[in-house]
């Protein structure tokens, strides 16, 4: 785990940020207990993208 852990509200607004950047994503509950989410490249959790999410939201947004 690379210490992205976000609430259901943040891993959704991520994957909205994502998605309107033109990245197909889905937000979902992690396998494992524990409340976390994270953003994933389809349902199947074939990719990670928590990480990219945030940081590419941080950025689209640090100069605005």
């Amino acid at each position: 785990m690379d210490g992205y852990q976000m609430t259901e509200r943040q891993a959704v607004y991520v994957a909205a940020q994502l998605q309107t950047m033109g990245t197909e994503c889905v937000a979902m509950p992690e396998e494992l207990p524990g409340g976390a989410w994270r953003v994933y490249s389809d349902t199947a959790r074939t990719q990670d993208l928590s990480a990219e999410g945030v940081d590419a939201v941080a950025a689209r947004y640090a100069f605005t």
